[in-house]
């Protein structure tokens, strides 16, 4: 487990440049999108009562009546938003590509490449098959949800014909723990394939998905490390809740304040995803390098990964 940390940091401080990489790609998506509202809400910032109600603890509602309105023309733009999130899934998709391409250990192969053109042929040449692999992992999830939602059905009918009032509060504590249980092998299934398809470039992504969850299955001493970097993004999510939740941002300072906040807690959500992935790229090196995917017809993008050490993770 130690030797997969540090594998891990050694990997991101080799590559810090990836860590704003991935920050551009949650940031522009986000100021496109305003670009687009701006011109719609103006109208409704400029009026400074109206805007202390977005802005305030009632936004919610706020914000429900100022869409709806017709003569703010905002219901147009947000029927784009189905399109703009699609837009954006690829995005990220193509990007992360590019940034596995990377962390396999293909900026130091023999041709020399820099990280610009190395992270653009991984888009370009691996793209197409981590949006298949996307498509695998949400039909993945979709059933994973609806799965846990049965649960939680029997669980109220079980609820309404019993005079113990703990039953929902019990059923819902199991559907987490069940869901918990199910989508953390599934994401470092999801994301094993990927650096599979990469390092031996392979083109069959429901096979590699399926046999990386075979492995991850049988090693769920993987599960802590994933386990690790989520608490502290959850921890992250929760310092930012609680920051948001200090006052109403109805200054200009104040938004301006908290905007420089949001960039911090997405440059540090950047990180840690980089950590993540970086050390599922040691999981795939403690795991023999296998091609799950199946190999490609040009060899492997990268030289042999460095080794984690002779010795075995110690959970």
């Amino acid at each position: 487990m130690a030797n997969l940390l540090r594998f891990s940091v050694d990997r991101v401080r080799d590559h810090r440049r990836l860590v704003w990489v991935l920050y551009l790609t949650t940031l522009a998506p986000a100021l496109l999108w305003a670009g687009l509202m701006s011109t719609h809400l103006f109208s409704g910032f400029a009026d400074r009562p109206m805007a202390e109600d977005l802005l305030g603890p009632k936004a919610f509602m706020t914000w429900m009546e100022y869409t709806a309105s017709p003569d703010t023309k905002v219901g147009a733009v947000l029927g784009l938003l189905p399109l703009f999130l699609v837009a954006s899934w690829l995005l990220q998709i193509y990007v992360s590509a590019g940034v596995t391409h990377v962390l396999v250990g293909a900026e130091q192969s023999k041709d020399g490449q820099r990280l610009p053109s190395t992270l653009w042929a991984g888009m370009h040449h691996f793209g197409g098959r981590f949006a298949r692999s996307g498509l695998i992992f949400l039909v993945a999830v979709v059933l994973l949800l609806v799965l846990v939602g049965s649960l939680g059905g029997v669980g109220t009918a079980l609820a309404d014909g019993s005079e113990d009032e703990t039953w929902k509060l019990r059923i819902f504590v199991l559907q987490v723990l069940l869901g918990l249980a199910l989508f953390i092998p599934l994401d470092l299934a999801y994301d094993l394939s990927r650096i599979s398809a990469v390092a031996h470039d392979g083109r069959k992504m429901f096979r590699g998905f399926r046999k990386a969850l075979g492995t991850v299955v049988r090693s769920p001493r993987y599960w802590l490390f994933y386990l690790g970097f989520a608490l502290a993004a959850v921890a992250v999510m929760a310092i930012y809740g609680w920051v948001s939740g200090l006052g109403s941002a109805s200054g200009g300072v104040a938004i301006f304040l908290m905007f420089c906040f949001q960039q911090i807690v997405l440059l540090v959500r950047s990180r840690l995803k980089l950590g993540l992935w970086a050390g599922e790229v040691g999981m795939f090196r403690e795991s023999g390098e296998p091609t799950w995917c199946g190999e490609g017809r040009r060899p492997p993008v990268a030289e042999p990964l460095p080794q984690l050490g002779d010795s075995s993770f110690v959970v």
